[in-house]
């Protein structure tokens, strides 16, 4: 390993946080990713969509994977930067993935079985679109461990592939969200009958039984300290 790569493999986590809220991404527009009214986002507390249980729960898995978003988007900026990071946040993210998101994801296609009927019902397309999304971010994270060793072995066209992935996977999961807060929530209180949303959210709840966030508390910290500098 190189002085340079060896040096870039100590940087401390939290020296990412230099230039938090100085910079920001600029609009993208990317394929089907924009149903969503940009960052709409349901307060867990005080939301009238989320008088329910599902519905809070939802917005739990919501407020955990946008604030691990904060993380992506500045990664995507430092290494643009050519500035050092830990590579320890790479494996949490990847991580966080699998056993987060890739776990709640399973809850929210339950979810999805039941807006289909009724006058409110999500369209086929809109439902086939965030099933996709589903896959296609678990395969962006998988993408992920193997980009970020070839930018570590200072593969030359590497940084470049690293940082639009980053890129994506945030405007992924940002769009994903906002699109799920805008059509999901509504159409769960208009087609979801109490009991079976009851049902529906006992599914979220022995999730959160299984999924520990305190083995991603380094990531977890880092990323709400991002969040505070908006």
């Amino acid at each position: 390993m190189s002085k340079k790569t060896s040096e870039r493999s100590q940087f401390s986590a939290e020296e990412i946080l230099n230039e938090a809220g100085e910079e920001s991404f600029p609009a993208s527009d990317p394929i089907t990713w924009t149903l969503g009214s940009s960052h709409t986002h349901y307060d867990i507390q005080g939301n009238d969509n989320n008088h329910t249980a599902l519905g809070q729960l939802l917005a739990f898995e919501h407020h955990v994977i946008l604030t691990v978003m904060t993380i992506v988007k500045y990664l995507s900026h430092h290494i643009a930067d050519d500035k050092k990071i830990d590579p320890e946040l790479i494996d949490q993210l990847i991580s966080f993935s699998s056993e987060f998101i890739e776990k709640f994801h399973q809850c929210d296609d339950r979810i999805l079985d039941h807006l289909t009927k009724g006058e409110a019902q999500l369209s086929q397309y809109l439902i086939h679109d965030l099933r996709h999304e589903h896959v296609y971010g678990k395969q962006m994270f998988h993408n992920l461990k193997m980009t970020f060793n070839n930018y570590l072995k200072e593969k030359r066209e590497a940084k470049l592939e690293l940082i639009n992935l980053l890129k994506d996977i945030y405007d992924l999961y940002t769009n994903h969200i906002a699109k799920e807060d805008e059509y999901m929530l509504p159409a769960i209180a208009a087609l979801i009958d109490l009991k079976t949303q009851e049902k529906l959210a006992s599914h979220f709840v022995e999730m959160k039984k299984v999924v520990c966030l305190n083995q991603y508390r380094k990531l977890m910290n880092v990323a709400h300290k991002l969040s505070k500098t908006k």
